[in-house]
């Protein structure tokens, strides 16, 4: 089996490729960007013109899963908690214990992913 892929690694060949189709589609559609002299002034800009806004797009697509992750992190210690204090009072100490166990490890989870 083959090494795992790093997901930093998907992304830098996803934002070089999106340049690239990026800069092309451009210069498809704007012709007169593509003549041999303003095209050697033009590509380099757009490419950082490109690049700029892929950048942008890779900050929200990470703010956004920042928030799915917390938020799902959230709910599950919200649960676990809940489950706690709904509990009654003729429990046994291990049932207590694993439950407390099992909110305290939500609520790393939590911070772990909101850090």
């Amino acid at each position: 089996m083959g090494k795992a892929l790093d997901i930093d690694d998907l992304v830098n060949y996803a934002k070089k490729q999106g340049v690239e189709f990026g800069v092309k589609y451009l210069l498809l559609k704007l012709p007169w960007l593509a003549t041999p002299w303003i095209s050697w002034l033009a590509t380099p800009i757009l490419r950082m013109i490109v690049q700029t806004l892929l950048d942008e797009v890779d900050l929200f697509g990470f703010k956004v899963n920042s928030i799915f992750l917390t938020s799902a992190q959230a709910a599950e210690y919200r649960a676990a908690v809940a489950k706690l204090h709904g509990l009654d009072d003729n429990i046994s100490d291990e049932e207590w214990e694993r439950l407390e166990n099992e909110a305290s490890e939500s609520f790393r989870n939590l911070i772990r992913y909101s850090a």
